[in-house]
C-alpha cells in the first residue's frame, strides 16, 4: 500500500511508507496490520493507485505528482509535460535506433526460419545459378525492400506528428509478409 503525510488537508510527504512512520514515531510500538483509524491517528493516509494516462513518448513526459483528495479517497495524481527540444531529438534517435533494430531482427530471423544466415545472406541468393535459391533470393531482396520503405515511412509520419509512435510488436505485426517462392 501507498500512504502519504498529511497536514491540514495538505500533503506534506508522499510517498510514506511504514518505515517513515516507525521513524517519524520511534517511541510507538505499531499492529502489524495498520488500520486507517491507527493510521489516521498519525496524519496517515492510504493513495489509491490510478493508471497512468496515456501521452505520446516522443514528445510528452509523464510522471506521478501529489496524491489528491477526490470523493473523500486519496488518489494517485499524474502530471503530463512537454518533452524539451533537446529531449525529443534524443528521443527520436532512441526510438528510430530500437525500432530499426527490431525491424533488421525480424527480417533476419524470417530468413533463418529457411537456413540461410539472415536477410542480406537470403538476398544475396538473388544471383545464385541455382533456380530456387535465386527465386527465393529476389523474393527475399523484394520482401526486405518492401518492409523497409514501409518501416521508414513509419518513423518519417512519427516524427512528423502525424501518428503516434508503434510498440515494437505492433510495427512488426503491419510491416508486409514474406511470401515464399513455391517449392521446386
Amino acid at each position: 500500500m501507498i500512504y502519504a503525510k498529511i497536514l491540514d488537508g495538505a500533503v506534506v510527504r508522499y510517498p510514506y511508507t511504514r518505515a517513515d512512520l516507525q521513524a517519524d514515531n520511534p517511541h510507538t510500538s505499531f499492529p502489524v496490520e495498520l488500520a486507517a483509524e491507527v493510521l489516521a491517528d498519525f496524519g496517515v493516509v492510504p493513495v489509491q493507485p490510478t493508471a497512468a494516462p496515456s501521452y505520446d513518448p516522443l514528445t510528452q513526459s509523464v510522471a506521478e505528482d501529489l496524491p489528491a483528495l477526490v470523493g473523500g479517497e486519496w488518489q494517485q495524481q499524474w502530471v503530463i509535460r512537454a518533452a524539451t527540444p533537446a529531449e525529443v531529438i534524443e528521443r527520436s534517435a532512441a526510438i528510430r535506433s530500437t525500432l530499426v533494430e527490431a525491424v533488421q531482427g525480424h527480417l533476419d530471423a524470417t530468413a533463418r526460419s529457411k537456413n540461410y544466415d539472415g536477410i542480406l545472406s537470403l538476398a544475396s541468393y538473388a544471383a545464385s545459378n541455382n533456380p530456387p535459391f535465386a527465386a527465393e533470393g529476389r523474393a527475399g531482396a523484394d520482401w526486405r525492400d518492401a518492409v523497409w520503405l514501409h518501416c521508414y515511412g513509419v518513423l518519417d509520419d512519427v516524427t512528423n506528428g502525424l501518428r503516434p509512435v508503434p510498440s515494437v510488436e505492433a510495427l512488426i505485426a503491419e510491416l508486409p509478409e514474406m511470401v515464399w517462392p513455391p517449392a521446386a
